[in-house]
């Protein structure tokens, strides 16, 4: 999400132990000013070091910013929400594992299949609007 909104890595070094450092210290760059403090928010807490202070896929649907889009989206075939779930849910999985992986240092040989998932979701996103239209 951070990378999304700023076009730029959450977290930036010259080489890898200053990447590790400052994955360990969650010390990312500030946000553009042009965005809500809300959404500066989320974004903070989904970059939280912990996992489990993380917010899941369930906390951000009853989240009071996007319940509005949640309620929107109660015209869309139940499968599609589950599938849709099911994914997030593993992304989350496998982020987490990626940021495991960045601060012991080994290779990110997950990346790939995050961003072959994102970029599923992505997709799913695009054709539930097109079907909704």
């Amino acid at each position: 999400m951070f990378e999304i909104v700023v076009h730029q890595l959450a977290f930036h070094a010259l080489d890898m132990a200053g990447l590790i450092n400052k994955i360990n210290r969650s010390t990312i760059s500030p946000l553009p000013i042009v965005y809500s403090s809300t959404l500066k928010q989320i974004i903070k807490s989904m970059l939280r070091k912990h996992p489990e202070h993380r917010p899941t896929t369930a906390d951000w649907l009853r989240h009071p910013h996007l319940q509005p889009f949640v309620l929107r989206s109660r015209n869309t075939p139940s499968v599609f929400i589950l599938v849709l779930l099911i994914s997030c849910n593993s992304l989350e999985k496998n982020l987490t594992n990626l940021a495991v992986a960045r601060t012991r240092g080994t290779k990110m040989k997950g990346l790939q299949t995050v961003w072959r998932k994102f970029i599923r979701l992505k997709k799913m996103e695009m054709y539930r609007q097109e079907t909704a239209n």
